[in-house]
């Protein structure tokens, strides 16, 4: 049986991560994630084993096999030393700064397929702002901020063409860290995993 072009998406989150994937025609494999524990108090090698062994399962739950994958991308949440290198994340255990998860994860895709598989690595917020600017923004001329609150404080902003504003980090709208006014807070402040208001 010939290979069917498949490429997956992974959400890498501070809690909780993500599986899904999509036909190289750009239309959904199925409307159902699979979703699993982070585990990111396991350390680095843990948590992108546990994502390559959720992209196995999501294959076979789908009726798909490694041959099928022709690229995989990773949503991760920032801050950024570099492309695909973490930095001190305030949800992330201390282990992660400087991890090269772009490296480690593509070690762990190759190991499942047998051979080596692209991998683009982005800031969750820019990619899923990606996605919902093409829905929130239809046949308009228009960019489109999103903020998205989880364990973490996602942000995008979309250009007219459709881009995140990214830079060199993969975090140039990272707006979570940014002090707000308590009044906008229902005058609860709240506090931060990296221990600021």
């Amino acid at each position: 049986m010939p290979a069917r072009e498949v490429f997956i998406g992974t959400d890498g989150g501070a809690t909780t991560s993500k599986v899904a994937a999509v036909w190289s025609n750009e239309s959904a494999v199925s409307t159902k994630l699979l979703q699993r524990p982070t585990n990111s108090e396991g350390g680095p090698a843990v948590m992108v084993a546990g994502w390559a062994d959720a992209v196995t399962d999501y294959l076979k739950s789908n009726g798909l096999g490694w041959e099928d994958v022709r690229g995989v991308g990773l949503a991760i949440p920032g801050p950024y030393e570099r492309y695909g290198v973490w930095g001190k994340s305030p949800n992330l255990p201390s282990s992660f700064a400087g991890f090269d998860v772009h490296t480690g994860y593509a070690r762990a895709l190759e190991q499942r397929a047998g051979r080596p598989v692209p991998l683009v690595v982005g800031n969750d917020g820019n990619m899923g702002g990606v996605a919902e600017a093409q829905r929130a923004r239809g046949t308009h001329d228009a960019s489109v901020m999103m903020l998205a609150p989880g364990s973490g404080l996602g942000c995008a902003f979309v250009d007219r063409t459709g881009l995140p504003l990214d830079g060199d980090t993969i975090s140039g709208m990272e707006a979570a860290h940014m002090p707000a006014p308590l009044h906008l807070l229902d005058a609860r402040p709240y506090t931060c995993g990296c221990g600021r208001t």
